[in-house]
């Protein structure tokens, strides 16, 4: 839909053509791109996804970065040889975008390490509106959590877009206020900064073809994880990036806790490696292979089936910008034992369980106490969850950012009348007198030598 005259709102889905991943900030770009022109329709906006490649920005469609259709330009970018093609081709092959005062741009990744990309963002707030969405801050507040490299490059990320951005949102109201705190932190005289918001994720899953009746079959979900899951027993399930922010030796110590007093359960985890997970990996391996099984390549599938048929999810950590499996497992009626951060009480609320993300002992007398009812008591509560889809989660988004946008537009227009009218209107006698008095009051400097 096209409506003629009207500004356009631009998603940013950088880095995502050839992107295989959708767990985490992968999951959220594709949902809010796929949804994000019929929602931003409802406001009478036009809306283009775009990619930077080089310093410029460029049109793309959904189905270009759709890895479940795998367009010829998703798998051409799948390889690193295939990416750099197309950063020299493309440019030849279609024009870069002309915004206008109107425009919006929203960025939908976390592009820390694009060449080209700040340049081409700097372009575009030069014109129009610039508007990002961020997922967390950890790299900067929690550095102990990454890489020097990794932290580095994003406060270096960070540094460069607070004087080519007009507004922030954050997934959550957590991430929010940690923003606002580093803005004052890093620009507290020198003019205004960016303005602060923040949104909802979605929960809502989208399998690519099967319908409704289809949506259970075993072709789409891996042997091992359905005989796994058909054991009758208790199954545990745990889903994150294998990496130290996720906290996952509280959960591995829990259940060896639980095991050596006679608990028969087992424990899913689902998550890739990431860095500085060697202890992690090596904690997996050490546990009974029989009670644990570890899929680091799960499908949106498998991971819906993982929800639906384990008797809980536990979500141990120690930082978060959201906690995105929380509401999905919610979402199925999956009861939640979360660690008692801030965060997980804001988007869980009181449909979830919580524990000291320090205290594996505390985490595992709550798994024994759920089990002598099932877990029932925790189901019910998770049942009581109002869950948001991902089409209502991007209206949040967009209503936020034509919002900030209109009001940095008044803004700036009742500053340049305020302006032009300080300008055109004459100094009467009285103003002149007491204009001269405040002059002959100012402290007289001296000259510098010519």
């Amino acid at each position: 839909m096209y409506f003629s005259d009207e500004p356009t709102i631009y998603l940013d889905i950088t880095q995502m053509l050839g992107n295989r991943l959708r767990t985490g900030i992968q999951r959220v770009v594709r949902e809010l791109a796929r949804v994000g022109p019929n929602v931003a329709a409802q406001f009478r906006r036009n809306c283009r996804l775009v990619h930077a490649f080089g310093d410029k920005f460029f049109r793309l469609r959904y189905e270009h970065i759709d890895d479940h259709k795998r367009h010829v330009l998703f798998r051409i970018a799948e390889r690193r040889l295939g990416r750099r093609l197309l950063k020299q081709v493309y440019p030849l092959t279609s024009a870069p975008i002309t915004p206008y005062s109107e425009d919006i741009l929203l960025t939908l990744n976390a592009t820390w390490d694009h060449p080209g990309w700040v340049k081409a963002v700097a372009d575009f707030h030069r014109v129009g509106f610039v508007a990002n969405i961020l997922y967390d801050l950890t790299p900067s507040t929690h550095p102990q959590f990454h890489t020097p490299q990794l932290s580095t490059r994003f406060n270096e990320w960070l540094a460069d877009l607070e004087g080519t951005s007009d507004h922030w949102v954050g997934i959550s109201r957590h991430v929010a206020r940690q923003l606002t705190q580093y803005l004052k932190r890093t620009n507290p005289h020198s003019g205004p900064s960016p303005t602060v918001s923040a949104f909802r994720l979605g929960c809502d899953f989208h399998p690519p073809s099967s319908s409704q009746g289809q949506r259970d079959a075993r072709l789409e979900i891996r042997p091992t994880l359905t005989t796994f899951l058909a054991q009758r027993v208790s199954t545990l399930l745990v889903v994150g990036t294998i990496e130290p922010r996720k906290n996952h030796l509280c959960v591995f110590r829990a259940c060896q806790d639980l095991w050596d007093h006679g608990w028969n359960g087992q424990l899913l985890v689902i998550g890739r490696q990431g860095w500085k997970s060697d202890e992690i990996v090596q904690g997996v391996r050490r546990m009974p292979k029989e009670r644990v099984l570890w899929l680091h390549d799960a499908t949106d599938e498998e991971l819906d089936f993982a929800y639906r048929h384990s008797r809980a999810l536990v979500f141990p950590s120690w930082e978060e910008g959201f906690g995105l499996p929380i509401v999905e497992a919610l979402r199925q009626g999956t009861p939640v034992i979360a660690s008692d951060h801030p965060v997980h009480h804001e988007v869980g609320r009181q449909s979830c369980l919580y524990f000291p993300a320090d205290s594996p002992q505390t985490l595992a007398a709550l798994i024994r106490e759920q089990e002598q009812n099932q877990f029932q008591p925790a189901r019910e509560i998770a049942n009581r969850y109002e869950p948001i889809t991902w089409t209502q989660s991007c209206r949040e988004l967009i209503a936020d950012v034509i919002l900030a946008a209109s009001k940095k537009r008044k803004s700036a227009t009742t500053r340049l009348r305020i302006l032009a009218d300080s300008r055109e209107a004459p100094l009467t006698p009285q103003a002149t007198t007491t204009h001269r008095n405040q002059a002959d009051q100012r402290p007289q400097t001296k000259r510098s030598a010519a």
